[in-house]
């Protein structure tokens, strides 16, 4: 349906819509580490570094390249799995964070609304996600504790040091 031709347009506008994606992505990824490199929370000297001519975040880019290029190891399953399994740590954060924050920290539960707002939605939002925990692909799962893991270890291991920098009192 279609033939030859309505495949190369579509497969033409793929390419580029992943094309950009992916230089989205690269560039968010490269910003952000870069400020976490300005607050100290990784090592300046390479997170922090600004090109001089530029003004981008040379290193951090690079580093985000080559991790990029791990990619090239995996089938296209296990890819969207690696995806979906940061997607998934992602949501349960943004619930956990609302939970604790505004249920636990700012004790903002004191009307109908707010209980709705701050526990009920959030419980739930964790439930459809454990849901979907729970049906992730086991390589996904393999490789996504594997790559969470040496974040765990240095995020302790920022706590036991004391690196870790509060950027707000808020």
């Amino acid at each position: 349906m279609g033939g030859y031709f309505f495949q190369s347009v579509f497969l033409v506008a793929i390419l580029v819509n992943t094309f950009a994606a992916a230089l989205a992505s690269h560039a968010s990824a490269a910003r952000l580490l870069n400020i976490m490199g300005r607050d100290r929370i990784f090592p300046k000297r390479f997170f922090g570094y600004k090109s001089p001519e530029t003004q981008s975040p040379l290193y951090c880019i690079l580093f985000v390249v080559g991790i990029s290029m791990t990619a090239v190891f995996f089938n296209l399953d296990t890819a969207v799995s690696l995806i979906s399994f940061g997607a998934l740590v992602a949501f349960s954060s943004v619930n956990i964070s609302v939970l604790i924050q505004f249920s636990i920290v700012k004790k903002q539960v004191n009307s109908p609304r707010e209980i709705i707002d701050n526990m009920i939605i959030p419980v739930m939002g964790l439930l459809s996600v454990g849901v979907m925990w729970f049906n992730l692909d086991k390589d996904a799962m393999v490789f996504g504790l594997a790559w969470a893991a040496p974040s765990l270890a240095y995020l302790i291991y920022c706590k036991l040091t004391n690196k870790v920098v509060i950027l707000s009192d808020n």
